[in-house]
């Protein structure tokens, strides 16, 4: 019962949304480099440690997922539920660089649920991302790895804060789902109490050992479990708030950011486009394009770009008389 979510986790979350996604460049270049080598060589013993290690929960899928992977491989047993279970190598953690990475991946997720609370999709690129709370070895970490969160979320800049940031409040809230059957009638005057608290005091709440709030002179204890934390932002930033990392957002558009948002636009329907075609990845396109107004200023401003990322030899814009309005 603990194993299989676990497992089932690393595939979905770590490999496939994280590991795979991230290395799509890596993956897809015409050369086989190094690097492109280094990055199968990576997928490739993830994939053969979870056929070993899920081969009791979906016997089926991974003894196909196996044979797969290790046909023609010297020492290779006939059947997954024949071979060994994999071995770890202590020497082979780094425990800093699991800790970094879990730092970046937590301020993606944060810089992601900003977004959504601001209504503004991934494609439109946005000027910064603000991050307060950072350890020093996590902060260092992120502007050693700035590129990839900044990809990662179509961003310009990353900023780093020793304060919180002007005109952002951090309010605490009683969740009374959870805490309603412990607390009984002790429950709106804890409410009450914790939506008092003001920024610096919701911090200080938050990063001791236990959660506490005073109530008519008695101390109340409550779980993790039992305060929400929001964040309020003046104009025009978006907040997200977990466990002790704040991430604020920038969410004006200039009509740079709007042009280049609209050339993303562009590049996602051609691309989809390629895929109805039937195209493999390797397969180069010639591009006509007929537009006017902010979308032809996108296009024009972007067109070398949008050459690289449709895989196009050409990209020319074409007038109204050639079928293309």
């Amino acid at each position: 019962a603990k194993a299989g979510p676990r497992i089932a986790n690393f595939v979905v979350e770590d490999l496939s949304n994280w590991y795979v996604r991230r290395n799509r460049r890596r993956f897809f270049r015409a050369e086989m480099t190094p690097d492109k080598t280094s990055a199968y060589q990576t997928l490739h013993a993830a994939l053969l440690s979870v056929a070993q290690l899920a081969a009791p929960f979906i016997p089926f899928v991974t003894e196909t997922l196996y044979r797969s992977l290790t046909e023609g491989l010297e020492g290779a047993e006939p059947s997954v539920h024949m071979a060994s279970w994999p071995v770890s190598e202590p020497s082979l953690l780094d425990a800093d660089l699991e800790q970094g990475m879990a730092a970046l991946r937590r301020a993606v997720s944060l810089g992601h649920a900003a977004r959504e609370q601001a209504g503004i999709r991934v494609r439109q690129p946005l000027a910064s991302l603000s991050l307060w709370g950072l350890s020093p070895t996590a902060r260092a970490f992120l502007q050693e790895n700035e590129d990839a969160l900044l990809e990662e979320l179509n961003l310009k800049r990353l900023v780093f804060l020793d304060e919180p940031g002007e005109g952002v409040r951090l309010k605490a809230a009683l969740d009374k789902r959870e805490a309603a059957r412990r607390l009984g009638k002790l429950t709106p005057l804890v409410s009450k109490a914790l939506d008092a608290l003001e920024t610096e005091a919701v911090i200080e709440l938050l990063a001791g050992s236990t959660i506490a709030v005073t109530v008519d002179g008695d101390e109340v204890e409550l779980n993790p479990a039992d305060v929400r934390v929001a964040v309020e932002t003046g104009g025009s930033q978006a907040g997200e708030y977990v466990s002790g990392l704040l991430a604020t957002l920038d969410t004006v558009i200039t009509p740079e950011l709007a042009r280049e948002g609209l050339a993303r636009e562009v590049s996602r329907q051609v691309n989809r486009m390629r895929k109805d075609e039937g195209l493999r990845v390797e397969d180069r396109i010639r591009v006509r394009w007929f537009a006017e107004g902010e979308a032809a200023e996108a296009v024009g401003a972007w067109v070398d770009w949008l050459q690289g990322e449709v895989l196009a030899v050409s990209i020319d814009k074409a007038g109204a008389a050639d079928g293309l309005e």
